[in-house]
């Protein structure tokens, strides 16, 4: 049998980090509006692809151990979990390309 290994949880655990750092530069003025702002939209995210990675490792894990024989609810969650991360990766991506587009313009 050949190991399936989910993508890493690296940029999982660098946009969590970096949504951390963003917050802690707001203004408490500003407090009422980061509560249902962008930032709590991207954490939430983050976290759901993050649940979505544990699940499919969990049901790779239960078939691998011979608990459940659900082979087809495995794949599912895998790829879900895989274009959770795609998609996140792509976000981001786009957001990197944003800021260096902007920090290229001039004064």
């Amino acid at each position: 049998m050949i190991p399936i290994q989910l993508s890493t949880n690296n940029n999982i655990y660098m946009a969590k980090a970096a949504m951390n750092s963003a917050s802690q530069t707001n203004t408490s003025a500003n407090t009422t509006q980061n509560e249902n702002g962008f930032g709590k939209a991207l954490n939430n995210a983050v976290n759901e692809v993050n649940q979505l990675q544990q699940d499919a490792q969990t049901n790779i894990e239960n078939i691998g151990s011979g608990q459940s024989r659900d082979i087809h609810k495995a794949m599912l969650s895998m790829h879900k979990a895989d274009l959770g991360l795609k998609l996140s990766v792509e976000v981001r991506n786009k957001a990197v390309d944003a800021y260096q587009e902007i920090m290229r313009m001039s004064i």
